[in-house]
């Protein structure tokens, strides 16, 4: 937008203008399990953004939001991540939360909302970022405008999916940007906006009431057909990253530290193990990409059910059914 505040135009924010972007939503479901309860979220590529970048862009000029539809974390830090994960791979879980977060289930259970569209529900960036020096930002995505296609069929697995098809095979939709800027010591004391605007504890909501958001920008996304094999080959290629953004706009915290790094690493093995570029795109939909041919290398290819002989069917003694 033009008329961004001055203490917002930071890095990525600072000038103004039309730039590409391509987006990618997503939840954490396995496959064939109903979208409803689920927590959605969403790849914001920004194309056009110059600069050296925490997170390299392999100097294509890219970067980066990534969101999720509950404004929290389930715990507070990486290493109670990693904790957690561990006392649940060994059984203990209960135990661990019951002596390390307490709050930890009720955000899970929370975590599982019941929604009907992905252009129904606003979206949050969850870690802090730096906005320029010494100071810090979250930020939040609120839809826009969409066509209402009808009501979804919730016991479809895949309804917000076909919810999404709809919308925009109707019309164009958009989604809003906002910058949610930290509060300083002119505002409130270090005590409290350390207590209640933490950089490293990943479960606290920060207060959108005493920190109002700030719109900076506007998605337009133009009525197209999602279903196209091309396009979620490409769509689903693209790695996204939270470091993938200029050093004025670095995250903060021990989450977004081993974010950066875990989903760099399994970006570059995804790609590797299938055949396809590793470098950041330099323009949208740019370069075509091709899905890998079954079988994976050092894979034997999976035999296709064929039908019995005459000599097969007559050595079946019994069938159950």
């Amino acid at each position: 937008l033009n008329d961004i505040p001055d203490n917002l135009k930071k890095g990525m924010w600072e000038n103004s203008g039309d730039r590409p972007v391509y987006v990618r939503y997503s939840s954490d479901l396995a496959d064939g399990r109903p979208d409803w309860m689920s927590t959605i979220g969403i790849g914001i590529k920004i194309f056009d953004t110059p600069g050296k970048k925490v997170v390299s862009d392999d100097g294509k000029g890219t970067a980066d939001l990534l969101l999720q539809n509950v404004p929290y974390f389930f715990v507070n830090t990486a290493r109670d991540m990693c904790n957690f994960t561990k006392a649940s791979l060994e059984g203990w879980a209960d135990e661990w939360i019951q002596d390390n977060s307490p709050v930890t289930n009720e955000l899970l259970n929370d975590m599982a909302k019941p929604i009907r569209s992905v252009f129904e529900t606003s979206l949050w960036s969850v870690v802090p970022f730096e906005l320029g020096k010494g100071n810090h930002c979250k930020y939040i995505l609120r839809p826009g405008t969409s066509t209402f296609p009808g009501e979804p069929d919730t016991d479809d697995p895949n309804f917000l999916a076909k919810d999404l098809e709809g919308r925009m095979a109707l019309g164009n939709a958009s989604l809003d940007i906002y910058i949610q800027r930290r509060p300083d010591t002119s505002e409130y004391s270090q005590a409290y906006i350390d207590e209640h605007f933490p950089l490293d504890s990943a479960t606290v909501v920060w207060d959108e009431k005493e920190a109002v958001p700030v719109k900076v920008a506007t998605i337009k996304l133009p009525k197209q057909n999602i279903t196209k094999e091309e396009q979620e080959i490409y769509g689903d290629w693209l790695a996204f990253n939270i470091g993938r953004v200029p050093a004025e706009n670095k995250p903060v915290g021990s989450v977004a530290e081993a974010r950066m790094s875990v989903y760099q690493t399994s970006a570059n093995y995804r790609r590797k193990k299938n055949s396809q570029p590793v470098s950041e795109p330099s323009a949208p939909g740019e370069p075509k990409i091709e899905n890998p041919v079954c079988p994976f290398p050092g894979h034997d290819p999976v035999e296709k059910p064929r039908a019995l002989t005459k000599q097969e069917i007559e050595r079946i003694t019994q069938v159950r059914i």
